[in-house]
Formats: structure tokens, sequence, C-alpha cells
């Protein structure tokens, strides 16, 4: 599958996903949040389209409950020299397609960059330490600085 990055950028949407086997439920068989994360979240979904607006939702998933609450909420506009840097950087990094991940274990992200014309490329991964996922998670911190605890794609 050719999945290389064409065209001018449009929309951006990232799924964080703080998730990981080795906390099970007992009683569903759900992985519980990180007891790490400050916010207790278990998903983040950021979403940026082209002139700036910034969407963002955080989730808590309760295994014993069954339930998705949500926890916060944010919408604000990104500087044009912001998008700029983020866009070009997600061009570089994606314009070469991306080695798809087997996902077993653990936090995982999804990309979905939709083009002017409509396409939309998707891409996943672990929250791992990659080269090219440290790099855009610190492209994402200093592009989208008013979020606090944005995850990006860094474990």
């Amino acid at each position: 599958m050719n999945n290389d990055l064409k065209g001018r950028i449009d929309r951006v949407s990232l799924v964080s996903l703080n998730l990981a086997w080795g906390f099970m439920n007992k009683k569903y068989g759900l992985p519980e949040t990180r007891p790490n994360n400050p916010y207790h979240e278990t998903e983040q979904h950021l979403t940026i389209d082209r002139n700036g607006l910034v969407r963002f939702n955080s989730f808590y998933i309760d295994g014993q409950k069954e339930m998705v609450t949500p926890i916060r909420r944010q919408r604000f506009l990104m500087k044009p020299e912001q998008i700029s840097r983020l866009f070009a950087y997600l061009h570089e990094i994606f314009d070469g397609g991306y080695p798809p991940y087997t996902i077993t274990d653990g936090p995982t992200w999804h990309l979905a960059i939709a083009n002017q014309q409509g396409q939309i490329y998707q891409y996943e991964g672990m929250m791992v330490q990659d080269e090219w996922l440290l790099g855009l998670n610190g492209v994402l911190h200093e592009c989208v600085d008013r979020i606090d605890g944005l995850w990006g794609v860094e474990c």
C-alpha cells in the first residue's frame, strides 16, 4: 500500500490511547489507566485544521463501569507560523510513507492526515522512543503549547 503523504495538508487528527495490557481490569479484562498520569486520562483526541483551529478532547475509560467519561475540552487558534511548522514537519516525516507497526501491548497513537483533495492518509504505532516520533512529539509540544498535559507521541 502506498501511503506517501501528498498535497497540501488540510486537517490533522491525532488520537493517543494511553492503555497498556499490563494494567488489566480483572472484571472486564480491560486495561486500566497508567497510574502516573496526572489527569487519569486514557485517551486524547487532537484535531488541527489548515486555518489553525485546534480542538482537543480527553477521556477516561472506566472498565469497571463500562463508561467513557469526557474530562477536558479545549478549542483555540494556533498562530500561522505554528501551523506552517507543524504541517511542514508532518510532510518531512510522512512524504516517504511510514513503516507499519504491529501493536501488541502498550500506549498507541493513530494519526489521520487529510489533504486538499480529500485524500486521507493514516498512520499508527506505539508511543515508543522512535527517532521520528520523538521529533514529532517535540514539534507538537512546540506548536500546540496551550494544552497542558498533551501526550503527543511519547510514552
